[in-house]
């Protein structure tokens, strides 16, 4: 069973003289406002290796990228790029760095052309196609993609990766044609095709594809794909669609579909999938293997309930999941679940199911305490909700003791857990599990009151640590600083050149806010000054929050 973390990154990535594309020994800042009055005026200005730094504030401008040339906002809730009806809102180059950004309007929200490009910390809103990949490999993590035709669209020669994303929208969510995608540990939602391949060499693992209106995952036209360990929920037609393909499809949970898999003019290979629990069949135009599972696989926190009755007070569970006048409002399972358990404020609650239509759960009260009351608002009754931290866990007697899906994966040690045990099937299971979706607990966003400072003035910058994600939550917080082209480093709090990691705890949605640097800008070097932040687990170099990134120069004369 997997013990729940995260193993994909680690602690060098934040110190490494070279982070993104820029360097630490050529890359300077250019201010967007206090030096320069447009972005493109900025961008203009730049070297190879610079970063365009923008302050908060809406920006009614395209802005076509330079190669090399880094574009940093102060975070997608504060810097907007608003491109307008018909316009191409970031043109980007080889070798640019893109983050920290909320995109609106436009055909197109990045458009990457023969190129290389890191994507991480956006938001993007688009009326076409959220990113678009022609002969190009970007890379795009940690953002949101609202796109009404495709999100991210990706034909010719390329490798993009996609990880820890969240993307909803109308027609498709990932289109690739002639191309070789890795999909990890995203979250693809609400389209009519969730993922669309066309005679692509894909990877797909550990994601979530739910709600679309026809096939969650569609391949096509000799796609050699390996389709490995995604949960593949709810969507109305076929969880699986292959066409003329021969992909590898292992270690799945494909349910609530109306066909979990099906099969045309195809020989994949298949294995130790879960694909009980679809309305019409299992498979079509193929057989289940004998290492699959027909049971339904009881997913904990993911389907299509709307009430719980026993709970007392308004207490907030998880993002959009609340006690309401003694009901939890917009937090779903799939039929026919047994039971399901909840991480909140350190604690676990069991709930179990009460009726044979399992549309009504009721919660055990003597699980639960008073966390006080929330206004923020809820989804309505029947909306899909995945909550992160539900776990497979044993319920009230009388009921499965956990779902079918744990350690019934492929055994192969390739496949296992990243605890070492046998793979769980499903997006939680495998050597990729871990979040899914844009990471939001703990995060750290670093301020600075101004982007440039003189003698007389104060340096005054702070960190905003937070917890956005329900349960209790505790981690190592490191914040580095580099001053000019000097590779040393300062780790905060005591500004030595040694690691000082600090703990942190949060309980459900706590946030604080931590002063960092509080100094005369006298008593400082004129230089400009880069400071780097994560969150760690406990004791580890393993990154369980993206990169927080800031700039600010200091004129001391």
């Amino acid at each position: 069973m997997t013990v729940r973390g995260c193993w994909w990154l680690v602690l060098v990535v934040l110190l490494g003289v070279e982070i993104g594309l820029g360097m630490m020994g050529s890359a300077r800042p250019l201010f967007v406002k206090a030096q320069y009055e447009t972005i493109q005026e900025a961008v203009d200005a730049a070297a190879w290796g610079d970063v365009v730094c923008v302050e908060p504030g809406l920006f009614d401008e395209p802005v076509v990228l330079k190669e090399g040339v880094g574009l940093l906002g102060s975070g997608p809730e504060l810097t907007r790029i608003d491109a307008q009806d018909n316009a191409v809102a970031i043109v980007a180059a080889d070798g640019c760095r893109i983050s920290g950004l909320k995109i609106k309007n436009g055909i197109v929200g990045i458009d990457c052309i023969g190129s290389y490009v890191e994507i991480s910390n956006c938001s993007i809103e688009t009326k076409y196609l959220g990113i678009r990949a022609i002969d190009a490999s970007p890379v795009i993590s940690n953002t949101t993609i609202d796109a009404v035709y495709v999100g991210v669209l990706s034909k010719g020669a390329g490798a993009p990766e996609l990880f820890f994303n969240d993307l909803s929208g109308r027609y498709v969510g990932v289109w690739a044609e002639n191309t070789s995608p890795f999909l990890h540990n995203n979250r693809i939602a609400d389209y009519e095709n969730g993922i669309y391949l066309i005679h692509s060499n894909a990877i797909i693992i550990n994601n979530e594809v739910i709600n679309s209106l026809y096939d969650g995952i569609v391949l096509t036209r000799g796609s050699g794909c390996s389709v490995i360990n995604n949960t593949v929920v709810g969507n109305m037609q076929r969880g699986v669609s292959i066409f003329g393909s021969s992909p590898g499809v292992f270690n799945n949970i494909v349910t609530e579909n109306e066909t979990g898999i099906y099969c045309q003019d195809s020989q994949p290979a298949l294995g130790y999938n879960c694909v009980g629990g679809n309305r019409s069949s299992a498979y079509e135009g193929a057989q289940p293997e004998p290492t699959d599972i027909l049971e339904e696989p009881l997913l904990m926190g993911i389907g299509t309930v709307s009430y719980v009755r026993g709970a007392r007070d308004n207490i907030l569970v998880c993002e959009d999941a609340h006690w309401v006048e003694g009901w939890l409002v917009g937090l779903d399972l799939v039929p026919n679940t047994a039971a399901m358990c909840l991480e909140y404020g350190g604690q676990n609650r069991v709930y179990r199911v009460v009726d044979n239509t399992r549309t009504t759960i009721e919660a055990d009260s003597s699980l639960l305490e008073r966390e006080g009351s929330s206004e923020e608002p809820y989804t309505s009754p029947g909306d899909t909700f995945f909550v992160d931290d539900i776990r497979f866990q044993e319920v009230a007697a009388g009921w499965p003791a956990d779902s079918p899906c744990i350690d019934a994966g492929d055994p192969h040690p390739m496949f296992s857990d990243p605890d070492g045990s046998r793979n769980d099937i499903g997006a939680l299971g495998g050597p990729y599990a871990g979040s899914i979706g844009v990471q939001r607990a703990p995060l750290v966003d670093l301020r600075a009151s101004k982007q440039v400072y003189r003698g007389s003035e104060t340096v005054h910058v702070t960190a905003r640590l937070s917890n956005d994600q329900p349960g209790y939550v505790e981690a190592d917080l490191y914040i580095v600083a580099f001053v000019g082209d000097s590779p040393t480093f300062y780790s905060y709090p005591n500004w030595t050149d040694t690691f000082c990691p600090v703990r942190y705890s949060f309980e459900a949605s706590q946030s604080e806010t931590i002063t960092v640097i509080e100094m005369p800008a006298s008593s400082l070097p004129s230089s400009y000054f880069r400071l780097l932040a994560a969150f760690t687990k406990p004791g580890t170099f393993e990154l369980v929050s993206p990169v927080d990134e800031l700039w600010f120069e200091v004129q001391s004369g």
